[in-house]
């Protein structure tokens, strides 16, 4: 199956469920706040549930001020409907077993709608730093890295973002700096402007495609980025300070890392560049220390959190071997994909020691 049916298959699933989600929230609250269903109910619920793929057409096709505020409320509005969402659905099931007084349950619904909107577009906008030491075997000296890793770069997060991000990084003053995917975002057209704040960089920085790159087209992605201060690693390594770095491309194929990492010889010590989290038994058979991954979000926004987990057991963090000889660091991503919103999760920039064990 090609990518271009892969990808209009998933589309239509998504937009088909995203349409059935509206239907039940606009129904709902119609319901709950006695709003007669007249001939606009339909038509305004086609609407909300066109407004974010539309918002991205138009981005991409004839991008403008108002085309990206037009996707930031569109991207926002998904964040709003999912709380909607399972605020209503948590009443309707609670309202079978209790006697609930509407006036209170329109209230406490709305109320907690706006909090939880609050609080996740708020804690979507902060970027922390979070620090970990990692012992590796045969170092010849620490090294001090930073992982950057989904920053998204595009309609909602665009340039002063990024701007933002090589600040706080410049700041830690590390020795190499790492991006492990998705440093584009895909809602927006790619242009050298909105990406050359990561010329600012003081450290040498190594970066390796996500997802996004992939749907935005390698070629693209490489034709851009040659001309910024990254080091494109094309399933093929690096070295730095005595460790081997080694950059796999992203891929939809099955045993594309496995099949790649044969053709690289492996040395010692190493860390692998992936978007993908694999888990430390795996890179334990491939003598491979580490790895730096991403894409998992941690979620997000609750509850994708526990899908997430599902997917990807090593969903965020870091995870080591049983015999201690290799490890994996998930990521949880520095910006966001669709709503600029987190809730149970963060964004984070992150500050890796590599100590001799």
């Amino acid at each position: 199956m090609n990518r271009k049916v892969q990808f209009t298959i998933f589309l239509s699933i998504f937009l088909l469920i995203y349409l059935g989600i509206h239907f039940f929230v606009v129904s709902a609250l119609a319901n709950l706040f006695s709003i007669p269903k007249n001939i606009f109910f339909y038509p305004l619920i086609l609407i909300l549930a066109s407004s974010f793929p539309l918002s991205v057409l138009i981005e991409r096709k004839s991008p403008s001020k108002k085309s990206r505020y037009f996707h930031l409320v569109s991207a926002t509005w998904m964040g709003i409907l999912l709380y909607l969402f399972l605020l209503l659905l948590i009443y309707q099931i609670l309202d079978i077993f209790l006697i609930i007084p509407k006036t209170q349950a329109e209230i406490t619904i709305l109320s907690f709608a706006l909090v939880l909107t609050v609080y996740s577009l708020i804690n979507g906008s902060l970027i922390r730093i979070r620090e970990i030491e990692i012992p590796m075997e045969k170092l010849k000296k620490e090294i001090k890295l930073v992982q950057l890793s989904d920053v998204h770069i595009g309609s909602v997060r665009g340039s002063n973002f990024l701007k933002e991000i090589v600040e706080k990084t410049n700041q830690l003053s590390p020795d190499i700096v790492i991006i492990t995917g998705d440093l584009v975002d895909g809602t927006a057209p790619l242009t050298h402007e909105i990406i050359n704040p990561i010329n600012k960089l003081k450290a040498p920085a190594l970066f390796v495609t996500g997802n996004h790159e992939f749907y935005e087209g390698f070629d693209n992605i490489f034709k851009l980025l040659k001309k910024t201060k990254l080091k494109l690693l094309r399933n093929s390594e690096t070295n730095f300070q005595g460790v081997q770095f080694l950059g796999v491309n992203y891929s939809e194929e099955k045993n594309y890392l496995d099949n790649t990492l044969k053709g690289i010889k492996i040395k010692q010590p190493s860390v692998l560049l992936y978007h993908l989290p694999t888990n430390p038994e795996y890179l334990s058979t491939k003598k491979i220390n580490l790895q730096l991954a991403g894409h998992t979000h941690n979620g997000q926004i609750f509850p994708f959190n526990i899908f997430a987990k599902l997917a990807y057991p090593n969903v965020s963090g870091f995870y080591t071997s049983k015999n201690k000889k290799s490890s994996i660091y998930v990521s949880q991503g520095t910006g966001t994909w669709g709503p600029p919103m987190r809730l149970s999760s963060f964004n984070e920039i992150t500050l890796i020691r590599l100590k001799l064990r």
